[in-house]
């Protein structure tokens, strides 16, 4: 039994890939993204490269002080826009619930609006997702350089440190129940196979059948070796080709008969009627030059099928049924020996009609509808009220729950509260470089079973997990966490703490000694670490800009740190980002060229007027039955400070 009957005992798949279809996908493949930044760079020392691995390259830029990680990621980023591609059979085998997971080691945005993917990155907290297909992205993603994978060291601390270890492990749980397809990959991409051996790990036998699909030679030793070490099958097939013949195939559709039937079919009618046929459609439109010469005769011929032929078309599901085709006031049967044509008459009256017929369908004629006033696109404005939008910057903060001051972050239950408070007196804390005076107190909820550790300063307060193993010994465990940065602070001693956080996050001890006691508590958490370097930098930026920021002033301003980050970007001419964005239908039409206006309030006295205009005009395909959705649509801001200074 061959792969194809094999794989229609399964229910479901899972995909491994880096462009979904090789030859299809313009987004550009790792080992062209690596080519386009030694190009970029002009890097002189070429033969020191590793060009076949991007996140190398990347490492020796960086190293070599070429370029800074941060001008990588955005020469990468801009490769990335939106683009309409046509995936119809891997969307209709998700749609159907034939793939439960794909693992894409690339940048790419594709599969991103799907209502029935979940996407999945090493910084997501979760990998839950029920009822829909797991879309793993283990290099994180393009909307900010702290959630994205880029060089070398980047792939190494993420194969390292333990916050990342459930995401691969719910990975490799996926991989061992169902066999695994690797296509649409570059056998030259060293990352792909070093990221996927990783993931693989040392125990072959645990892992699902997998496949690996390529209608290239190979001949790299490593790749072979890879092949090998994981018992791997190779199908060769080019990659959109195999994902087709992987649908047909779990809708009982025969590649071979379908295809014989479409050649001799239109075969038969080029050579009878001259007529140009498209083979790429199954609804073909004569062209109005055979047209005319076709309404010469009384007689269209057109194609049909023997019944054997057309039983096995159907699934073989079918019995025999009489085609017939209704015309106006005039209806002709098909006669029963006729294995190759099929006649009716016409009246005068259709003549002038527009003919069309489906190389599969019965053929028919029915009296076309009345044309529509044809739309003139318009350009449209939407203020405030009349639209949801949010910029990629404005994802940037939203992402990482950064919306509003003073800045607080936990992962305890809500609403818990403690019924047991135990005093331990003043002491003096330090993390690295930096010494503070602190009060701690030990905080218990007996009903969860839960004990924190609190250390409180003027500028932050800290709670950690612990676990009282005797009187005198203090454990730290990474099962919950609170802090906390007090609204009083002065801009620069919240850097300070910040930068304070930044290293207890990052596993730099934090030790303290009061009286008899002393203790250290050592946190490992990734995701922290991102969310607090984000406020650190626009922070610090701010400070450098002399931008003058009353702390205590910015509590309970929606989306305060994306309106400082606005107030900071007032000097720019122009932005160039995309947007996520919901508009009401009866606002705006396809093709209508939109500019939405937004007004944000720093303070009573202040506003920043945000004008962002739509790059392309709105597409037939975000219109659905009572919205207009568009997704991560290119675009420009200008911005536009009113009244005074904040």
């Amino acid at each position: 039994m061959d792969f194809f009957e094999n794989i229609k005992l399964e229910k479901k798949i899972n995909l491994i890939t880096e462009n979904f279809y090789k030859n299809l996908d313009s987004y550009p493949s790792r080992n062209e993204l690596s080519n386009f930044l030694i190009e970029t760079f002009n890097f002189s020392n070429i033969d020191d490269i590793e060009k076949n691995s991007l996140l190398e390259v990347s490492q020796i830029f960086v190293d070599k002080v070429v370029s800074t990680k941060q001008n990588i990621f955005k020469n990468i980023q801009s490769l990335y826009f939106e683009k309409d591609m046509n995936i119809q059979y891997l969307e209709s085998l998700i749609k159907e619930d034939r793939i439960s997971s794909i693992l894409n080691i690339n940048y790419d945005n594709l599969l991103y609006n799907n209502e029935r993917i979940k996407k999945l990155s090493p910084f997501d907290k979760d990998t839950f997702a029920i009822g829909k297909t797991k879309l793993y992205k283990p290099l994180g993603e393009l909307d900010s350089i702290d959630t994205c994978i880029i060089t070398s060291q980047d792939l190494k601390k993420l194969k390292v440190l333990p916050f990342y270890k459930n995401y691969f492990n719910s990975i490799r749980y996926d991989l061992k129940l169902r066999t695994n397809i690797i296509c649409a990959f570059d056998l030259r991409d060293s990352d792909f196979f070093e990221i996927l051996e990783f993931i693989f790990g040392d125990f072959p036998n645990l892992l699902k059948d997998i496949y690996l699909v390529t209608d290239e030679p190979i001949i790299n030793s490593r790749v072979l070796d890879f092949i090998k070490k994981y018992n791997i099958k190779v199908l060769n097939y080019d990659s959109s080709k195999f994902i087709k013949k992987l649908y047909n195939c779990f809708n009982n559709i025969d590649d071979s008969l379908e295809s014989e039937i479409k050649e001799e079919t239109i075969e038969n009618i080029s050579k009878d009627n001259n007529v140009e046929i498209n083979l790429e459609e199954e609804n073909t439109e004569i062209i109005p030059e055979a047209q005319s010469n076709l309404f010469e005769k009384t007689v269209v011929e057109a194609p049909t099928f023997t019944e054997e032929i057309k039983n096995k078309l159907f699934f073989e599901e079918k019995k025999e049924e009489n085609i017939e085709t209704k015309i106006k006031d005039n209806t002709s049967e098909f006669e029963n020996n006729i294995e190759n044509t099929l006649e009716f008459e016409t009246s005068d009256e259709e003549v002038n009609k527009e003919i069309q017929f489906s190389l599969f369908d019965n053929i028919s004629s029915e009296n076309p509808k009345e044309e529509k006033e044809k739309y003139i696109p318009k350009d449209i404005i939407l203020e405030n009220n009349e639209f949801s939008l949010e910029t990629g910057l404005e994802k940037k903060y939203s992402s990482l729950s950064l919306n509003k001051f003073p800045i607080i972050s936990t992962n305890l239950p809500e609403n818990i509260s403690f019924d047991d408070i135990g005093i331990v007196g003043n002491a003096e804390m330090k993390i690295g470089e930096f010494f503070s005076n602190c009060f701690i107190r030990v905080l218990s909820n007996k009903e969860n079973n839960i004990s924190l550790l609190e250390i409180k300063s003027r500028d932050f307060k800290l709670r950690v997990s612990i676990v009282n193993d005797t009187p005198e010994t203090i454990k730290v465990t990474s099962d919950y966490f609170y802090y906390e940065i007090s609204s009083s602070t002065t801009l620069g001693r919240t850097i300070v703490v910040l930068k304070m956080l930044e290293s207890l996050f990052s596993g730099i001890p934090m030790e303290f000694s009061f009286k008899n006691l002393s203790g250290k508590i050592i946190l490992n958490n990734i995701s922290e670490v991102v969310k607090i370097k984000t406020i650190y930098s626009l922070f610090t930026t701010a400070k450098e800009e002399n931008l003058k920021i009353q702390m205590n002033k910015l509590e309970d301003i929606e989306n305060i740190f994306y309106l400082l980050n606005l107030e900071l970007l007032l000097k720019k001419e122009s932005i160039s980002t995309w947007c996520d964005y919901e508009v009401d239908k009866s606002y705006l039409h396809s093709q209508d060229k939109v500019t939405f206006k937004r007004l944000h309030h720093l303070d009573k006295k202040n506003l920043i007027e945000e004008t962002i205009i739509l790059k392309s005009p709105v597409s037939e395909k975000d219109v659905s039955e009572d919205k207009i959705i568009g997704k991560r649509k290119v675009c420009t801001i200008y911005l536009k400070k009113l009244r005074g200074e904040i």
